[in-house]
């Protein structure tokens, strides 16, 4: 008589304490999340997205947590979001100036601090303790001049182990170095660096990374034409 042997896998079920270490979207299963974090609290806010927390997984709660997903893909591709016309060629606008008039909800250091992984601003806060809180004021400046410009319809914002770059698909444009004190790094060549320094005179150049730094007083505004050239050089309109 021939017998059928079925093999049963078990799987464990991670508990809550697992979510609240992972990214944010998966962290706000845990109800620390949403404790002492402004940020978070601030997206919730204004979204208006019903994010909670969860102390079981029941099919009411699943069903709870399908609705959210559902809300928050309609907002992330809603039309208008996406600039998509009748026509359906998209719009890019570009403002070539900085408005420091208009200051449409501009970002603050929690905001950003609530972008990232919860893994990446560990490192950075134990790493490099001394001069988080000046990388997280620079990345702040520089998120919000990429919002009032118009560019963040095309840049995303990493955050990688020693530096954050706003990239245009794969290739960073500019972001903030943590090597030494935290300094805006932009991606360009040393020709072009060079071609650049009497109105951005650059601290150093480094050939194996493709980017020039510039010194810790340089502001936003001396550096606008330069930031705005490889902006356009790397196809960013």
């Amino acid at each position: 008589q021939n017998r059928l042997s079925i093999k049963i896998t078990i799987y464990e079920t991670p508990s809550l304490n697992y979510y609240a270490n992972q990214k944010l979207l998966v962290a706000s299963l845990h109800e620390t999340t949403y404790e002492d974090n402004p940020g978070f609290q601030r997206f919730c806010k204004d979204t208006d997205l019903p994010f909670r927390p969860y102390t079981e997984f029941k099919k009411v709660d699943l069903d709870d947590r399908q609705q959210l997903y559902l809300k928050l893909a309609e907002q992330v591709w809603h039309p208008e979001c996406l600039d998509i016309s009748y026509n359906h060629e998209p719009e890019v606008i570009i403002q070539t100036e900085i408005s420091h008039d208009f200051k449409p909800n501009e970002w603050t250091v929690d905001g950003i601090r609530a972008l990232m992984p919860t893994e990446r601003r560990e490192n950075y806060e134990t790493r490099y303790k001394s001069k988080v809180s000046e990388f997280y004021k620079q990345v702040t400046e520089l998120q919000n001049l990429v919002q009032r410009t118009g560019w963040g319809k095309v840049l995303t914002l990493k955050f990688q182990r020693d530096y954050c770059g706003f990239y245009l698909g794969r290739k960073p444009i500019f972001g903030v170095n943590l090597y030494g004190a935290p300094r805006f790094a932009i991606w360009i060549t040393e020709e072009e660096a060079e071609s650049w320094r009497n109105k951005c005179e650059f601290e150093a150049y480094y050939p194996q990374a493709t980017y020039a730094i510039y010194p810790e007083y340089k502001t936003l505004d001396t550096l606008f034409p330069i930031l705005e050239f490889a902006y356009r050089k790397h196809g960013g309109y």
